[in-house]
């Protein structure tokens, strides 16, 4: 275990740190409030090493006062998800969609560094959709398992639902997706859509 003792700089410039810290070619991450089942670590292991995808994802529980909920994310056995750029990015989107959280994914970390250019660490909300919306469109080979293996903690006073303007961070969001939009000079239709709906979501939160 390597301790990295550093100056708060937010959460998204702590696990930066730890990415271009750690030693493995794999990456994955845990909030601190919640917990994950004795097989997450080796099924996620599996997937994306036997597939050689870029992402691997599994599906989770929304867990509240020991009352497990489980979460299917697509309606569909275990398979790759990727099929072109923009279908990932889509995948965000939708009645069966990817959680667009880290915490129930492993990473190929040369995958996530290539990220990193793109990421804005004062983004103190939604800072996740911030480094998955570009890691799935970077992403060769997304694989997927139609399993739950993370507990999702439901927090009433947790950081994403504290009653509180995020506006800001939002903004930051928006403009650090526009840039990548821009740099990259993606142009199709179906990555832009998405952007333009989680756009007007945010302003429909933060209006509330």
């Amino acid at each position: 275990i390597k301790v990295i003792h550093k100056s708060n700089g937010g959460l998204m410039n702590a696990w930066i740190d730890g990415v271009k810290n750690a030693q493995s070619e794999l990456i994955t991450f845990v909030d601190g409030d919640d917990f994950v089942s004795k097989d997450f670590i080796g099924e996620l292991y599996k997937s994306i090493t036997e597939t050689n995808a870029d992402i691997a994802v599994c599906d989770y529980y929304d867990y509240i006062e020991n009352n497990p909920h489980a979460v299917s994310q697509l309606s569909s056995k275990n398979e790759f998800i990727k099929t072109s750029k923009f279908n990932c990015v889509e995948m965000f989107w939708g009645k069966n969609k990817i959680v667009h959280s880290r915490w129930n994914k492993i990473y190929k970390k040369s995958l996530l560094i290539e990220c990193l250019q793109y990421l804005n660490p004062k983004i103190t909300m939604g800072e996740d959709l911030n480094l998955n919306f570009v890691a799935f469109y970077k992403a060769h080979k997304v694989a997927y398992i139609n399993k739950p293996l993370y507990f999702y903690r439901m927090v009433d006073n947790s950081m994403s639902k504290a009653k509180k303007n995020f506006w800001p961070s939002y903004s930051l969001l928006i403009e650090a997706l526009v840039n990548f939009i821009n740099e990259e000079h993606i142009t199709e239709p179906a990555v832009k859509n998405v952007l333009h709906k989680y756009i007007f979501e945010f302003y429909k939160f933060t209006a509330q």
